[in-house]
């Protein structure tokens, strides 16, 4: 029905796009819960989210908390499912009805998540369609899927340049502004700012979204009235972008105002992550940021002179952060440097711990570390690979990846995708990857290859009619 809000908990696959269609047809609002995220993690927007049903596979059903909401497996209960009435659902909804709700953040005090209703979700397709309205048949198909997966992903964030057409989509950083979201660049005291000068970029319109969900202080704080439209009630976002016009009509990004980065193509908040680290019993405070290759760095004040080791945090925040979010090495410091504004002085933490950083080197530890170490040298002709080595930093490239992947499923005993390898470039995010455990059963792997059976058939028939 309208309003109500299911979850889906399940890796991006066909199945997990007829879970996000089949809610959509019936009425409801998606939550796409990430399956990497421990099961603190997920109780957090369990519990702020309130939804009435979760959709999951039978082999994922152990990693979720105890939950209220009704739990449906489609692959085991995919029988019974196939029963129901295929009539259309006689709902009615409206622009204005809830569509998505997306947590942009998920501990336990730091729970965020963003309402989308359906209008703002049209102006993501409007403007995908924008960026190329000659398609033929064939690109619109590939456009709609991109559309559905980018949906159905953590990463797609209203505030953020997912609702804008990419005019360089391989540089990302200019754009043109697309569907009906209403772009302004303003600078502190909310007066637009002039061609060329830096500013933040806010969105207006149904792209802004409706606000946090169980939060109504905190979007009183991120949604402020539209002093540039008359209309009663219109408000506008912040989203954080520091951004200017360009004299071509285009606009250039140019970095985070706030502390959101984009790691594995997924957005965090480095704040959830210090605030986690911090809770630990013997951290006083700690910080995070990121090196030039992506990795996520922690500098940590320890209580009473304590010795904390790398593996020690690290099995901590197993418990309570997805891999992707676990720093990837843990500098102790005394204090933390500030600016003078009183604040932590992020640039002078990154040339901190230098010395450490170049020290760290992890062998690999166990025997399936060591399985994958190996095929790394192999396909990288190297003598010796630690468990933080990045695999592009250490010379890999696509094509060694194809390789690698190649001899990785003929020797490990786990299902593996090549997208994976390029998800996980580390062996240490590979390995936590691999262990979260969740492995298609043979009723889902069944399913998606008669899935696969009926996309082919479609294809094929496409290309008689077309000959």
């Amino acid at each position: 029905a309208p309003e109500s809000v299911v979850g889906i908990f399940m890796p991006h696959s066909q199945e997990m796009m007829v879970a996000t269609m089949g809610v959509l047809k019936a009425g409801g609002a998606y939550l796409s819960l990430d399956v990497l995220s421990p099961k603190e993690r997920l109780r957090a927007i369990l519990e702020s989210s309130d939804i009435d049903m979760l959709l999951t596979l039978e082999g994922l059903r152990k990693r979720l908390p105890q939950t209220n909401a009704r739990v449906v497996c489609l692959d085991s209960e995919w029988e019974a499912i196939g029963q129901q009435s295929a009539t259309k659902p006689e709902v009615q909804i409206n622009p204005q009805n809830l569509a998505c709700v997306i947590y942009t953040a998920a501990s336990e005090k730091h729970a965020k998540g963003l309402m989308i209703e359906h209008s703002g979700l049209m102006d993501l397709v409007s403007a995908r369609k924008l960026s190329d309205p000659d398609q033929n048949g064939h690109a619109q198909e590939n456009s709609c899927s991109g559309i559905l997966s980018r949906l159905t992903s953590s990463s797609f964030l209203v505030s953020s340049s997912a609702l804008l057409t990419s005019f360089a989509e391989e540089e990302r950083t200019r754009f043109r502004s697309g569907g009906n979201a209403e772009i302004y660049i303003l600078d502190p005291h909310l007066q637009r700012v002039a061609i060329g000068v830096p500013g933040e970029l806010w969105i207006a319109g149904p792209a802004a979204g409706r606000g946090y969900m169980g939060q109504p202080s905190l979007t009183a704080e991120k949604f402020l009235s539209n002093p540039f439209r008359s209309e009663m009630g219109a408000r506008m976002c912040g989203t954080g972008e520091r951004a200017r016009y360009r004299e071509d009509g285009t606009i250039e990004l140019m970095g985070r105002l706030d502390d959101r980065v984009e790691i594995e193509g997924v957005q965090v908040e480095l704040g959830e992550i210090e605030a986690v680290l911090a809770n630990y019993e013997s951290v006083q405070e700690a910080a995070v940021v990121v090196r030039p290759n992506g990795e996520l760095i922690a500098y940590v004040v320890v209580c009473n002179g304590k010795r904390l080791g790398q593996n020690e945090l690290r099995s901590y925040l197993d418990d309570k952060l997805p891999p992707y979010m676990i720093p990837g090495a843990f500098i102790p410091l005394q204090e933390l440097p500030q600016n003078a504004r009183g604040v932590v002085d992020r640039a002078a933490l990154s040339v901190l711990g230098q010395e450490q950083l170049t020290r760290e080197f992890v062998l690999p530890r166990t025997e399936l570390e060591q399985t994958i170490a190996a095929a790394w040298q192999a396909a990288l002709g190297v003598e010796q690979v630690g468990v933080h080595d990045n695999f592009f930093d250490l010379g890999g490239h696509s094509l060694l990846m194809i390789q690698l992947h190649q001899k990785l499923r003929a020797e490990l005993s786990v299902e593996i995708e090549l997208l994976h390898l390029f998800q996980f470039s580390t062996i240490d995010s590979l390995v936590r990857f691999l262990h979260t455990g969740y492995n298609f059963d043979e009723k889902s792997r069944e399913t998606r290859n008669r899935a696969e059976r009926q996309k082919s058939a479609v294809q094929k028939l496409r290309r008689i009619q077309t000959s």
